[in-house]
């Protein structure tokens, strides 16, 4: 007696259960088996209802759950987004209302909303500052910042067009209450109160010249406050092209796009561009004028807690309030790459131009990971680290390469670390002389 075998899908029942379940579709089936062209794309075979040559799934179906997951977060499905998502599912599965089933599903993927930028424009519209009414209302200054230290500085202030501003610095220092005089300048020069710069009334004064004068300075003030008024009109205009506005309600909840400040001179992280883009999600406590929000961080989060609306996300789905301090926010990279120990040193550059370099072994890291750095940069970003004891004298041997004398010359320095430390060889290439004929 021979017997066959053959596979038997066991959600097939399942499926047929839902749908004979499902008054909408039972509905479509009793018309269909009264005339099977009733319902247009629609065939019911052998008991299974079809649309398009596809299976049919009532909406309530125990198996959406399953599918949407296998079709969008595994390895088949890579994390597309809803348009991919969606059209590898209707290619082989139908059910009523499935591309918004498909949609909502993307938005509240975890792994998406981490990961993935908003394909849209920032947020928050261009603020311009509020102009001032009258001289010296405000004062703002310029400076270039994050240059290397020299004499222990490492920014510059930069005014423009300095020597005009320089009557009015006078007048501004000469006219500003001092706590240790108890008293402006001005005052214990003369004896009496600074004059004060107000708007000419008509008829205040009698001297033809100075009423003049007085008139020509109101109107600068009103011409420049026109123009500034243009200018920020112009440059609000043309910014909020490319700015959406986007607004969240207090207590709602929010991803937060953070990335940790990383100093240029300090070793990157591993693996950077595999790091989360997005944090959280964080609950919003204060709205801060038009464009910012105050959110509600771990406790130990070394960062300030109100941020720009361009850097938060909104959190679709449910979520808990995050109890751990997020990687990333225990503060600046400097803080987890900290110098322990100099290898060796070096000269780098070109000519003319070499500077001293060392070869730092950061605290809980392997040898391979020591970085060449150079020894301003460590002085300046890790003042606490003292170099004197750990940078090693350059000097010892140079040996050359004597067998192929016309190939370029090779010098390497062999420099003796602390006794009973591993000895480093450097190597530093030499340029092939030129003829000169």
């Amino acid at each position: 007696m021979a017997a066959v075998s053959y596979p038997v899908w066991d959600e097939g029942n399942v499926i047929q259960e839902e749908v004979h379940n499902d008054k909408v579709l039972l509905k479509i089936i009793e018309e269909l088996e009264e005339n099977p062209n009733a319902r247009h794309g629609f065939k019911y075979k052998q008991e299974v209802l079809l649309y398009e040559d596809r299976l049919v799934l009532s909406a309530q179906s125990s198996l959406i759950p399953k599918m949407l997951p296998e079709f969008h977060s595994t390895p088949v499905g890579g994390h597309f987004e809803f348009y991919r998502t969606y059209r590898r599912l209707v290619a082989n599965v139908y059910w009523i209302g499935m591309k918004a089933k498909v949609q909502e599903y993307v938005k509240a993927c975890d792994v998406c909303q981490r990961q993935k930028y908003l394909a849209i424009s920032p947020g928050g519209l261009l603020q311009p500052l509020p102009i001032p009414t009258t001289v010296w209302e405000e004062v703002s200054m310029d400076f270039i910042t994050g240059l290397p230290k020299s004499r222990g500085f490492e920014a510059i202030f930069m005014p423009k067009s300095w020597v005009l501003w320089v009557p009015w610095a006078e007048f501004w220092f000469n006219t500003t209450f001092h706590a240790s005089a108890g008293s402006t300048p001005f005052e214990l020069v003369y004896g009496r109160k600074p004059p004060m710069i107000t708007r000419l009334l008509q008829g205040e004064t009698r001297v033809e010249a100075v009423e003049k004068e007085l008139e020509e300075r109101d109107e600068a003030i009103r011409q420049l406050k026109a123009h500034l008024q243009r200018a920020q009109d112009r440059m609000k205009h043309y910014a909020d092209e490319k700015r959406t506005d986007r607004s969240f309600r207090v207590e709602k909840w929010v991803f937060l796009k953070l990335r940790p400040h990383r100093q240029k001179s300090v070793v990157s992280r591993m693996n950077a561009k595999l790091a989360a883009r997005y944090y959280g999600p964080f609950q919003i406590v204060e709205r801060i004028g038009a464009v910012a929000y105050k959110l509600k961080l771990p406790e130990g989060s070394r960062v300030h807690s109100m941020f720009h609306v361009s850097l938060l996300k909104k959190a679709i789905g449910e979520y808990q309030v995050e109890s751990e301090v997020p990687q990333g926010m225990e503060g600046d990279y400097a803080d987890q790459f900290i110098p322990e120990d100099v290898l060796t040193t070096r000269m780098s550059g070109p000519e003319g131009q070499k500077v001293q370099q060392v070869l730092i072994q950061w605290a809980d890291r392997t040898v391979d990971e020591a970085t060449w750095e150079d020894t301003l940069t460590i002085k300046s970003q890790f003042p606490e680290f003292n170099l004197e004891d750990k940078v090693i004298v350059l000097g010892g041997s140079v040996i050359r390469d004597h067998m192929n004398e016309d190939g370029p010359g090779v010098e390497v320095s062999n420099h003796s670390g602390p006794s009973g430390a591993k000895a480093w060889l450097v190597y530093s290439r030499r340029r092939r002389a030129s003829n000169i004929t």
